[in-house]
């Protein structure tokens, strides 16, 4: 796994991680989106490149479609590539690694719509995180709307809600809609602040078409194959991936709600 050392390129890539918040700012109902923002570039400043192998497993409803191994390069900031037989996937929306780095562009609106019970001992919970919506402006494309899930000690995306269009919020709901998508990431600790991903959990056909070819999407999705379609068909794909990081090795390890 490579480690860049430059200090002049980490600080050039994430100045904005580099602001001092007030003491306990962030830890105080009145932080804003920023705040957090700033909080979660902070935490993975130091993870410029990453390279690894995961084992991938598809599921639509309870069948196994396809069990595969992926090989995966990071290089922030918001960029991904994907390698599966011989071939180079590029995904397109970020969702099998979402850097926080991409909500820093002017065409991201940011705002708090949760923040943590004071008091609160168990980040694991969903009701103690942070939760964040990011909604691209008319000038993205394609429009993507976020809804971020923020652990607060370790300040890592632990869950996140993502549709095409401003329905985020509503994509618990609608997961198996072509354009909204579920992601949950567990991560290991490889550094000063430096995280890598050791798990992910993906529910939604933009996840299939983030690690493969159009037309394996169309099949393992029983778009493409008429013995797969119908009760398997309307269920929403399930995606997999372990980077398989050991017990002692998940220093961030826990289950999402």
């Amino acid at each position: 796994m490579a480690l860049a050392t430059s200090s002049d390129l980490a600080y050039g890539l994430y100045a904005l991680a580099q602001v001092a918040l007030p003491p306990d700012r962030a830890e105080r109902q009145d932080a804003t989106a920023q705040d957090v923002l700033a909080r979660m570039l902070q935490a993975q400043e130091n993870l410029i490149s990453f390279e690894g192998t995961a084992a991938a497993r598809v599921y639509i409803g309870d069948r196994n479609v396809l069990n595969t191994s992926v090989g995966l390069t990071i290089e922030r900031p918001n960029h991904v590539v994907v390698r599966w037989l011989g071939m180079t996937i590029k995904p397109r929306h970020g969702l099998i690694f979402i850097d926080p780095q991409m909500f820093v562009s002017n065409g991201y609106t940011l705002s708090v719509v949760s923040a943590p019970a004071q008091g609160s001992r168990d980040a694991s919970a969903l009701s103690d995180r942070w939760i964040i919506s990011a909604v691209a402006s008319g000038s993205s494309q394609p429009e993507l709307s976020w809804i971020l899930h923020v652990e607060p000690d370790t300040w890592l995306i632990r869950r996140a809600q993502v549709s095409v269009g401003r329905s985020a919020a509503h994509t618990a709901k609608a997961a198996g809609g072509a354009g909204t998508a579920i992601i949950e990431a567990d991560y290991r600790q490889a550094g000063y602040r430096r995280w890598e991903p050791v798990r992910l959990w993906a529910q939604g056909r933009m996840v299939l078409e983030e690690f493969l070819p159009g037309f394996l999407v169309n099949l393992v999705a029983g778009r493409g194959d008429s013995s797969m379609s119908g009760e398997i068909g309307d269920s929403p794909p399930l995606v997999m991936l372990d980077f398989g990081a050991g017990p002692a090795e998940a220093a961030a390890k826990g289950q999402s709600k």
